[in-house]
């Protein structure tokens, strides 16, 4: 077993193969990272480089899968180019309780609608793309569960484990240097249409929140910044 392993953590050198292997096919690899949109690239950069620095503090390998299945599922994202549509549709379905508090859950039941619709275009398009290199080694190392996406006992992808990684994806895609443009609505949801306003309100530099929807009076977002409040009325 440990000879195993040697064959794929240990050169002859001494030196990491698989930190050598992992640094050159994504790290320094500009054909493979300029596939990416520029603030996709400089987002997926900087959370590698998070993940490459605990490996190399803490030499456990799955730092680096994780990183590899990240970079795989954002290449998917923009090669379908659904990375930016997902994230401004998820931002736009999350909105602010009465208290203040931030409310995911139509944000969360349409990423599950979003990823069950092309649940095995995903695996195939992940899974398939990572060199065989490295899945061999994570099984080895016990951390295929880093790398690859795993499978129930009905021989099924799970759900949930892919629903989690698109919605960490889809946080590369995140954009705030570049105003969006209001064609980029393209919901009937007149609740989604506040919820699109306050998160363009945000971009601008206010904090901005969409009301509930009931009891607000006619108030659909409210809006502060320097000490002034915004009360907008929305319409569609």
């Amino acid at each position: 077993m440990l000879k195993a392993l040697g064959k794929f953590f240990r050169s002859d050198n001494g030196t990491g193969v698989l930190e050598e292997r992992f640094l050159q096919d994504y790290l320094n690899n500009e054909p493979f990272l300029s596939k990416l949109e520029p603030h996709v690239k400089n987002n997926a950069l900087e959370e590698v480089n998070v993940l490459y620095k605990l490996y190399k503090e803490q030499r456990e390998p799955s730092f680096i899968f994780t990183a590899i299945q990240l970079l795989h599922a954002a290449k998917w994202l923009s090669d379908t180019d659904y990375g930016n549509k997902l994230r401004s549709k998820l931002n736009r379905l999350t909105y602010k309780d009465d208290y203040g508090d931030p409310v995911f859950d139509d944000a969360r039941a349409e990423l599950r609608r979003f990823v069950q619709k092309r649940l095995y275009s995903i695996v195939h398009a992940i899974d398939g793309s990572i060199d065989s290199y490295y899945s061999d080694c994570a099984r080895n190392c016990d951390c295929e569960h880093s790398l690859l996406i795993q499978w129930n006992d009905e021989y099924e992808p799970e759900l949930d484990d892919v629903c989690e990684l698109i919605s960490e994806t889809s946080y590369l895609f995140s954009n705030h240097d570049i105003p969006y443009s209001i064609k980029e609505f393209d919901s009937t949801d007149p609740y989604e249409y506040e919820r699109y306003v306050a998160e363009m309100l945000c971009l601008l530099g206010w904090d901005a929140h969409a009301t509930t929807g009931s009891g607000d009076q006619g108030t659909d977002v409210i809006a502060e910044k320097n000490n002034i409040k915004l009360i907008v009325q929305c319409k569609l």
